[in-house]
């Protein structure tokens, strides 16, 4: 139990850091750094796997509202 609460201590810790640098970074600028992370210099293999594994979900609910008119 003493273990879980130094993590949990060490996490408000930590989100208080990632928070006050966010801050400081403004908003504008973490837009920019989140377009740049998820959209800048990806190979064409990096998109093919991206729009593969965020195409699962979609997928998982068409099959299932296909069973459903089947049903």
């Amino acid at each position: 139990m003493k273990n879980l609460s130094e993590k949990f201590t060490t996490f408000i810790q930590d989100f208080k850091n990632v928070h006050q640098e966010a801050k400081k970074q403004g908003f504008v600028n973490i837009m920019k750094l989140l377009w740049k992370d998820l959209f800048v210099g990806r190979t064409a293999f990096q998109w093919i796997y991206l729009l593969l594994l965020s195409s699962v979900p979609f997928f998982l609910e068409w099959t299932k509202a296909l069973k459903k008119e089947v049903a």
